[in-house]
């Protein structure tokens, strides 16, 4: 939206400078983008008199000029084809910069001549695209005459971004009442008269869509000039129009000055009485005044005569009704279409003007007669034209919207407090009418230019807007309740992903639904009211069935080996407290592609219990200070092949292999191997390395063979040998395992590698063969264990 200062002075009384007018515009929402002052940046060119003409004696389309300013005489070299003696002209002096191209005018010699300066055409100065001449002035134009002040360009133009729900800006005293209600001057009163009849036009308004709210013509008969003044040329010129003829012009800034399109038929050029509203109703070829033609669908709303389509409404007029310089009667039209329906038909034929610019943005539709009014005033004054009555009719006017405001929810969302009487105040301005208030409330009646306003919402951001946005304090956020006992941040969880991936796996992002059937399998029982969709039933209480599904996937692609978690929160009950954020991960298929220096073995639940425990070590968890369990396991879990990993009485973390009917159930034809972290049971994940410990003393190793019962958990044993001493242990693997008949039923031999590290001194023989006692008498006691 373009437009000048003092166009907006006419409505706003305002003693405001530019740059305050365009910060406050900015402030209020309705931004500056551009703001160009033509008279600064001319402020440099002036009105010269061409005294003589004469040929240049090496150049046939040169001409040397003397030329006379209010101090002096002097010489220049012209090429234009319009340059003669007397004229008034503008002059570049030396040292300006010419805006077209930004060359500095120097003292040149041409073809042996010098020239001091030169003249400017339109397109030099950046005032249009006409480069063939120069600017011919009327002669009585005084010498010296800052050439911004003669063409009309001494005022400031600035260009507003206007956002979709703001079409009430789309005019010059919308921006003039925003800008009065910011406190930036008074909004001056509009005083509008209906036009004197002065005879009955022949013409009737007819609706007959609904997409047509109203119809609204006045005719003008016996214009006696078509040409606009020149305050009106400026006015068009200094925003981008090209002044064509008084009708077009006028009805041009009208649609600028109050955000109404509107549109001038030739009153002769038009068949029949009735002037009709309706859709086009078949297939149609329509010649627009762009000089193109259009082909009409059946439901394009059309404003037709008795024979044919004059104009799409609201878009754009027809090339066979159209003014011209024969024109001595027009009828003028100022009317009220659907905003979906113009966007429909503007789309679809991509034709963007002004007009439909402005009505899909809604316009009001109670200022609509007094838009006519004002134009068929304009025209009347300007061209001495005859006015006819209104020729209306319209469609029922739907009821004005009632919105409540609540003084206190203004303070809470804004967090600051405006006096009642200002708020009071912003709302008159802004044109809302006080039905009734107490000391809690008011009732506003939103006016009809307002359509973006349907809320109470839209009541606190109109006076937040008014009174300034930049009044709301900073405060800082509350601290929010902890919901898990453990919650990682966002550091945190990226690095826990990493390590994951470090691994091996891929991370997927599955829903946080599952279908109905993949919760019958892990016993979940969430299920939404109004699911995305029929297979998305279910809140996911556990991270598996995604991760199964995705495997599932792979294998029937082709991609039978794979590894892939997922870290994310479950949802096994509707309280914040029972949504912890768990990591799965599962491996399935082989552990490398299938080469020649490659075993080609299977993943098992010794890979992911590995990976289990090498994450839980990211969060200070060693092998020694967790309990390995096989009871109580979860039902999707291989009932002999699977443990839960507990911290004292809490369980950090599930391995191991998926129950084999589960697996067939999903129709994987390899192992699947999986593991869960529940991550509300772990400490916080460390970020600092582990200091490398450099021992100077070798490292000794002890082999020891047991015989224990089958139900002796391996990981029992390695636990009860590290406590024997932890500061010297420092590793303890288990390398054989024999189950068999040289055994007794219900037996099996271990056998463990210790690695003792001394720190201090070398450990004797004797110390060593102490140590080896103590190890072995402890298994046999603790385990009835008997050294094999």
């Amino acid at each position: 939206m373009k437009f000048t200062l003092n166009w907006l002075k006419d409505y706003l009384d305002s003693s405001a400078s530019l740059e305050e007018i365009c910060a406050c515009l900015t402030e209020i929402g309705l931004e500056v983008e551009e703001i160009s002052d033509k008279a600064k940046e001319l402020a440099d060119f002036k009105v010269v008199e061409v005294l003589e003409v004469s040929k240049h004696p090496s150049a046939d389309r040169l001409n040397i000029c003397q030329v006379k300013t209010e101090q002096e005489e002097f010489s220049l070299v012209c090429g234009a084809h319009n340059v003669k003696a007397p004229m008034k002209a503008v002059l570049a002096p030396l040292g300006s910069v010419v805006p077209a191209n930004g060359m500095k005018v120097k003292k040149a010699k041409i073809r042996g001549v010098e020239s001091i300066g030169m003249l400017c055409s339109a397109y030099e100065l950046g005032l249009g695209e006409d480069h063939d001449g120069i600017i011919d002035l009327p002669l009585n134009t005084k010498i010296g005459e800052p050439i911004a002040d003669i063409l009309g360009l001494a005022d400031p133009l600035i260009e507003i971004a206007i956002t979709p729900n703001r079409g009430d800006c789309l005019g010059v005293y919308g921006i003039a009442r925003d800008l009065a209600a910011a406190g930036l001057g008074r909004l001056k009163k509009l005083e509008i008269t209906e036009p004197e009849a002065q005879f009955n036009s022949k013409f009737k308004a007819v609706l007959k869509d609904q997409t047509a709210q109203s119809l609204n013509f006045i005719e003008l008969r016996n214009l006696k000039t078509l040409e606009s003044p020149s305050w009106l040329k400026n006015r068009l010129t200094a925003i981008g129009i090209k002044p064509k003829s008084a009708p077009i012009d006028v009805t041009n800034y009208v649609a600028y000055n109050f955000g109404q399109p509107m549109h001038a038929y030739d009153a002769a050029r038009l068949n029949g009485v009735e002037i009709t509203a309706q859709l086009a109703g078949n297939k149609q070829e329509f010649n627009a005044l762009d000089d193109e033609s259009y082909q009409l669908e059946a439901a394009d709303l059309v404003i037709a005569d008795q024979k044919h389509s004059i104009a799409l409404a609201g878009i754009i007029g027809g090339r066979d009704s159209a003014c011209s310089e024969q024109t001595n009667n027009i009828l003028l039209e100022a009317a009220n279409f659907s905003a979906d329906q113009i966007t429909q038909t503007g789309r679809r034929l991509q034709l963007d003007t002004d007009s439909r610019y402005r009505f899909e943005r809604n316009i009001d539709p109670n200022f609509t007669t007094q838009a006519l009014y004002y134009a068929a005033n304009l025209l009347s004054e300007i061209c001495g034209a005859e006015t006819s009555q209104l020729i209306s009719q319209a469609q029922a006017a739907d009821q004005p919207k009632i919105v409540i405001f609540n003084f206190a929810k203004l303070e809470q969302l804004a967090a600051y407090q405006l006096g009642k009487e200002q708020i009071k105040d912003i709302f008159t301005k802004l044109g809302f009418t006080i039905i009734a208030e107490d000391q809690v409330e008011l009732k506003l009646q939103v006016p009809s230019w307002r359509n973006d306003v349907a809320l109470s919402a839209d009541l606190y951001e109109e006076i937040l807007r008014i009174a300034g946005f930049s009044q709301i304090p900073y405060l800082p956020f509350e601290p929010l309740n902890k919901i898990e006992q453990n919650n990682l941040d966002i550091n945190a969880e990226l690095k826990l992903k990493k390590i994951t991936a470090s691994k091996g796996y891929t991370e997927i992002i599955g829903w946080s639904f599952v279908s109905k059937e993949s919760a019958e399998n892990f016993e979940q029982q969430i299920i939404l009211s109004n699911p995305i969709s029929s297979d998305l039933l279910v809140m996911r209480e556990n991270l598996l069935p995604n991760l199964l599904e995705n495997a599932k996937q792979a294998q029937n692609h082709g991609q039978a080996d794979l590894a892939i978690f997922e870290y994310g929160r479950v949802f096994k009950g509707l309280d914040a407290k029972q949504q912890p954020k768990i990591l799965a991960g599962l491996k399935t298929g082989k552990r490398a592609a299938k080469e020649l220096n490659n075993d080609n073995s299977a993943y098992d639940i010794y890979d992911v219990k590995a990976d289990c425990l090498a994450l839980l070590a990211e969060f200070g968890l060693s092998e020694t200070k967790l309990n390995f369990v096989t009871t109580e396991l979860a039902a999707y879990y291989h009932p002999t092949r699977s443990a839960n990993l507990l911290l004292g009485k809490n369980l950090v973390a599930s391995f191991g292999e998926l129950h084999p009917k589960l697996a067939r159930k999903y129709g994987f034809k390899e192992r699947v191997n999986i593991f869960e972290l529940h991550i509300a049971n772990l400490p916080q994940l460390r970020f600092k390395l582990p200091k490398f410990a450099n021992h100077n003393l070798q490292a000794i190793t002890r082999d020891f063979s047991f015989i224990v019962d089958q139900q002796v958990a391996a990981g029992d044993i390695k636990k009860a040998i590290f406590k024997l001493n932890k500061e010297l242990i420092t590793e303890i693997r288990i390398f054989d395992l024999y189950l068999g008949d040289k055994l007794a039923e219900g037996k099996k031999s271990l056998a463990l590698n210790v690695t003792i590290q001394p720190k201090d001194a070398s450990l004797t023989g004797e110390e060593l063969e102490k140590f080896n006692e103590k190890v072995i008498n402890h298994i046999c006691d603790k385990f009835a264990a008997v050294l094999h």
